[in-house]
């Protein structure tokens, strides 16, 4: 499984991590006066805590570039991205303890309105499966986050999931995949309740503070990325 030379782009009008990176302040949306999100960045990348953590440390790795899923990087790239991956997950295991790694890939043609169509990697510091929750799906084990660039290769969405054993598996052949999943899988199995965890609707304020707090005085220079 090979990745592209060049990465699958669609244009960035009305992305909200487009306008976010090049403004530099949070979404009008979020009360919680901290100016830019950014944790750490790489060349071609940032650490941001979601934007209503579903725990402390929940954070998202983003690329500056507008891309679609982190299959769709170009080949160039995967060094670094590997790098600010494993950057971020063992500052998170330092100040969090073990961690999952989620993404769900969207294709050109995919109807987003409850997924933000630039890739993000999210990262979240909590002991769970959710590979249950992919059984009426088509999955795959794979063997390293580059092998995402088969699916994007394609333009078939995915969705993977990195266990806090590394053990990785991407679904695909996705229909009827119901909103926020993600966010509402990991609610379900950490015991936050409707409609706490849906972001649109109530923004843990408390859990992103401290967020930004914990990893902007973390010691990222001790595990250079890129």
């Amino acid at each position: 499984m090979s990745g592209n030379s060049e990465p699958l782009k669609i244009p960035m009008l009305n992305c909200p991590f487009c306008r976010e990176l090049q403004s530099g302040t949070l979404p009008d949306f979020v009360d919680a006066d901290l100016g830019s999100r950014i944790l750490h960045e790489t060349n071609r990348f940032v650490v941001i805590p979601d934007i209503s953590p579903l725990v402390p440390g929940h954070v998202m790795i983003v690329p500056k570039a507008h891309i679609l899923c982190y299959g769709a990087i170009g080949v160039d790239a995967w060094g670094e991205f590997a790098g600010i991956v494993n950057a971020t997950r063992a500052i998170i295991r330092e100040h969090y303890g073990p961690s999952v790694i989620l993404e769900h890939g969207t294709r050109s043609i995919d109807d987003v309105a409850d997924h933000v169509s630039h890739a993000h990697l999210h990262i979240v510091p909590a002991a769970i499966d959710i590979r249950d929750s992919l059984v009426n799906f088509n999955t795959t084990s794979i063997a390293s986050l580059s092998d995402l660039s088969w699916w994007a290769a394609r333009d078939e969405a995915y969705i993977y999931f990195e266990s806090c054993a590394g053990e990785r598996v991407v679904a695909d052949r996705i229909v009827d995949l119901k909103r926020l999943f993600f966010r509402s899988e990991i609610a379900r199995r950490i015991g936050i309740p409707d409609p706490l965890w849906d972001w649109r609707r109530h923004i843990l304020s408390d859990n992103l503070r401290s967020t930004v707090a914990t990893l902007r005085a973390a010691n990222w220079k001790s595990h250079a990325s890129a």
